[in-house]
């Protein structure tokens, strides 16, 4: 309510001012001009004519713990054709501090038109790769390949909160961990991952929904947020990737 409030006013404003130009002779705006181009630029939110222009998608929260990192980009041109997970297996020591995953890796590849070599199944070093913020715990796994193709979405498994503090001391299974896998898409319909990725199991995880680039375009960048300081450690917790068409 207080947005389309601000908007209206902001609108009354815009063609007042216009008003007043137009009687000075100091421009020809009106109204209709400031609608109509106001409508052009939230079309291609809407699916209107407009192209699209590189935008980022992110997974909706699930958990909020930790700061979040600087942007990392591919080189110019290229867009992530693999990944690879930093994952800290589960200990079920009761006095452990579980952190699951804790970090995401891109390797940027140069699409295989311009001379690239997306066919090789030990990561794409062809233009180097991308992180973010990482957390201190787990080891690498294995880098994932997405047959070739470059990302173009993700979706993240996430364990809710699971509890005060003052909870914790009655219940032994209140470690909260934030995202423990997540999943690179090639495709709508291609979900790029691996069963060694998989290296934590909760019962409470649950999968957001996929985030998709727009069409044409591919995964080029990547932001996430970590908990790496509190008393109660959670690792990774959520993502944001950008998308790019060149």
């Amino acid at each position: 309510m207080f947005y389309l409030k601000f908007r209206a006013l902001t609108h009354f404003v815009a063609v007042y001012v216009c008003l007043l130009l137009v009687g000075t002779g100091i421009s020809s705006c009106s109204a209709s001009q400031h609608a109509t181009q106001g409508h052009a630029r939230e079309s291609r939110f809407f699916g209107g004519s407009v192209p699209v222009e590189n935008h980022t998608i992110a997974n909706p929260l699930i958990t909020n713990w930790g700061t979040w990192g600087e942007w990392h980009q591919c080189p110019s041109g290229t867009f992530a054709y693999a990944y690879q997970l930093k994952v800290a297996p589960y200990d079920p020591n009761p006095t452990s501090d579980n952190t699951a995953l804790d970090g995401i890796k891109l390797y940027c590849g140069i699409p295989p038109s311009n001379g690239g070599d997306s066919s090789r199944t030990s990561g794409l070093n062809i233009a180097g790769e991308v992180t973010s913020s990482v957390g201190s715990l787990g080891q690498w796994g294995p880098i994932v390949n997405c047959s070739g193709e470059p990302l173009i979405g993700f979706a993240l498994e996430v364990v809710a909160y699971k509890g005060t503090s003052f909870r914790k001391l009655w219940k032994s299974d209140t470690d909260d961990v934030g995202a423990i896998a997540f999943n690179g898409y090639a495709r709508q319909t291609l979900i790029c991952t691996n069963p060694e990725l998989q290296e934590y199991h909760d019962p409470a995880g649950q999968w957001t929904p996929a985030q998709f680039c727009e069409k044409g375009y591919k995964v080029c960048g990547i932001k996430t947020q970590v908990d790496e300081y509190a008393s109660d450690k959670t690792g990774l917790n959520n993502v944001e990737l950008k998308c790019c068409d060149h």
